[in-house]
């Protein structure tokens, strides 16, 4: 839960998309190590939804 306030610090992203990412799309967008690559899976998984 720490790494994820870590790598998720800004509130009204992650407010955003979790209402379109389950927590397993979340859990696998931990590994990745850059945020700006983080965040582009991130929208491309919500945009397939």
């Amino acid at each position: 839960m720490m790494q994820f306030a870590n790598l998720f610090p800004d509130f009204e992203k992650v407010s955003t998309l979790s209402t379109q990412l389950s927590w397993s799309h979340f859990i696998e967008l931990l590994s990745v190590k850059s945020e700006e690559a983080r965040m582009f899976y991130a929208y491309k998984i919500s945009e397939e939804k």
